[in-house]
């Protein structure tokens, strides 16, 4: 039972799916690419699709953990007063949903390990942390666009 409601509760938790919809710099739904290490572009590997609670979990918090890391990165190079506050209110949210998913585990009785990036949002993360100060918008804004439009498309097909 205790299961059945931290399932549940994971599924009312899901970050960012309806705050960054309406932010325009995140509209743009073109399909999710990266750069790769020579400059080509490549369809971006699909996250962590989990298919339990314990798998929600882990990959909320692999989520959560690149919102807060990218977005500190972003503050600490970018001049664009308008992508700081957005970079701003991610970390806010995100450590908010960090806390809610860490206390219904708690209730459902579940280890919470500690979040760990995949090999797709560490490749982002690396990008945005490469990028000089004329290029790290642009770079977090359109890694943003492409794990919104993921989270969004698992949301939508577990529901």
């Amino acid at each position: 039972m205790k299961m059945l409601y931290f399932a549940g509760m994971a599924l009312l938790l899901s970050a960012c799916d309806n705050r960054t919809e309406t932010t325009e710099d995140l509209r743009d739904e073109t399909s999710p690419t990266m750069h790769t290490a020579d400059g080509s572009m490549t369809p971006a590997a699909s996250t962590v699709q989990p298919t339990n609670a314990s798998g929600y979990v882990a990959a909320a918090g692999a989520g959560d953990l690149w919102e807060i890391e990218s977005s500190r990165v972003l503050l600490a190079k970018s001049t664009n007063a308008d992508v700081k506050k957005f970079a701003q209110m991610m970390i806010d949210q995100h450590q908010q949903s960090t806390d809610k998913i860490k206390a219904a585990a708690k209730t459902a009785d579940m280890n919470v390990g500690a979040a760990i990036l995949d090999s797709v949002h560490q490749q982002m993360l690396d990008e945005i942390k490469n990028a000089d100060a004329s290029a790290v918008d642009d770079i977090y804004l359109r890694n943003q666009r492409t794990v919104h439009k993921d989270r969004r498309l698992w949301t939508q097909q577990h529901r």
